[in-house]
């Protein structure tokens, strides 16, 4: 249980950096923030987070 919770915080947080980064310089970050967003989509269902899938995205 504790690396779901870690793996999903990890996540999370890639997803608020990289949409930060992406909002000051998207020609640099976007992709990353598109690609760790994506992630963060896959992981939710996965986890039996459906219901946080639009969740800070």
């Amino acid at each position: 249980m504790g690396e779901h919770r870690e793996e999903m915080e990890v996540a999370r947080e890639a997803v608020a950096l990289y949409r930060e980064l992406a909002a000051h310089d998207p020609v640099l970050f976007r992709q990353a923030y598109i690609d760790n967003r994506a992630t963060l989509r896959r992981l939710l269902p996965q986890h039996g987070d459906e219901d946080d899938i639009t969740f800070g995205l």
